[in-house]
């Protein structure tokens, strides 16, 4: 599938690389920090590989702590729910 063949390809440039969420035309991937080096080299064979991949656009985004703060409070409060 596209989500597949974009995720083998982006896993086998960053190997620590993991799936956040993919809906129907969107895939959102986790790239570790620690791999920054790495990145442009991505984003080139991304470029060059983007008709291939059948891929319309990409875009990159660094996570808020606020970001983190909200995902920890909707966590504590699912675990919540079903502790009850």
């Amino acid at each position: 599938s596209f989500h597949k063949r974009i995720f083998r390809l982006v896993s086998s440039h960053i190997p620590d690389a993991r799936i956040v969420s993919q809906q129907a035309g969107e895939l959102s991937i986790q790239l570790p920090l620690g791999q920054t080096a790495r990145f442009a080299h991505l984003f080139h064979i991304l470029d060059a590989e983007k008709g291939k991949l059948e891929l319309g656009s990409y875009g990159i985004s660094m996570t808020t702590l606020e970001e983190v703060f909200i995902k920890i409070g909707h966590i504590d409060s699912l675990t919540a729910d079903s502790d009850r």
